[in-house]
């Protein structure tokens, strides 16, 4: 284990990430409903998270070939708070991207000092595919699965290092959410096995949880 920061570097790290996607986005809070926007407005304004969650027929109404119901659960969570003002919308779409940076130094710090954590996410940040979709609502679904898996993968890091279940099982809860944002999250189980944290055979126990999601998984989406 590296050696731990202090709280003031920690959090003088933390606020450099939070502030950083809304410094190189700032044009995108003044954007408006673009691409596909308002069909998914349409669709979460018509439809509850029961209902695209849990009813085939309406979810396959959303998506045929993609299983994605915390997509409309974003743009209906919006609804909720902001109402039509677009503006609202932006605002959360880059506090998750903050959180995804956030959460990728707490991941890389495991390995790294706090210096090369903190250019980690930096990069992620600045790097050109996030500020692509920093501008489109409509795929925020794949910022919040990203978020979701990265703090899967911590939680399950964190069990291996502490031998501690309750983390594993935190980790599957994570996964599961990550799952029903977009389909690219479900091979997560299967890429966490080659961290290099401890024996294997105890990496595979404590995957079991998120594995058992996986099974699951498939009979859902079936």
């Amino acid at each position: 284990m590296l050696k731990p920061d202090t709280k003031t570097i920690t959090l003088l790290y933390v606020a450099g990430i939070l502030a950083l996607p809304f410094l190189l986005n700032a044009s995108a809070l003044g954007g408006y409903w673009r691409f596909d926007d308002g069909y998914l407005l349409d669709f979460a304004s018509r439809f509850s998270p029961r209902d695209y969650f849990l009813d085939p027929a309406i979810t396959r109404g959303y998506s045929l070939n993609n299983l994605t119901p915390f997509n409309p659960l974003i743009f209906d969570l919006n609804l909720g708070l902001f109402g039509f003002n677009p503006t609202g919308f932006y605002l959360q779409h880059l506090a998750t991207l903050a959180a995804c940076g956030i959460a990728s130094f707490f991941l890389l710090r495991l390995w790294t000092p706090a210096s090369l954590a903190f250019l980690g996410s930096v990069c992620f940040l600045a790097g050109a595919p996030t500020l692509f979709v920093a501008q489109q609502l409509m795929v925020g679904h794949y910022i919040a699965g990203l978020l979701f898996a990265i703090v899967a993968t911590y939680c399950y890091a964190q069990s291996l290092l502490r031998q501690d279940w309750r983390l594993a099982l935190a980790g599957t809860l994570f996964y599961v959410l990550a799952s029903t944002c977009k389909e690219i999250y479900f091979p997560l189980p299967f890429v966490i096995l080659f961290l290099n944290l401890g024996d294997w055979r105890v990496r595979l126990l404590h995957a079991l949880p998120m594995f058992f999601w996986s099974c699951s998984y498939l009979v859902w989406r079936t």
